[in-house]
């Protein structure tokens, strides 16, 4: 898989996966689980960001999945710390 390519597939699995981590972690009890989507889709939007980078594209899909992942991390983490 050349660069261009991977680093498409990988932004917007990073946006995709931080989307749906964000709105999970807004549901009662379950939020507790969105921090697994929001690890995966912070892993997958670094990995995105570092094949932008070598092949000099764009890296917006990335850094979007990123934000996504992030949000949906710390609100499932403020859901854990709320529970327990």
């Amino acid at each position: 898989m050349n660069t261009t390519t991977l680093h498409t597939v990988l932004g917007i699995l990073s946006l995709i996966i931080g989307i749906i981590g964000l709105l999970g972690s807004f549901i009662p009890c379950f939020g507790v689980y969105a921090i697994y989507a929001g690890i995966i889709g912070l892993c997958a939007g670094i990995g995105g960001i570092i094949a932008a980078k070598k092949a000099h594209l764009g890296m917006g899909l990335a850094t979007a999945g990123i934000v996504l992942s992030l949000l949906a991390t710390a609100i499932s983490l403020w859901q854990m710390k709320v529970i327990m």
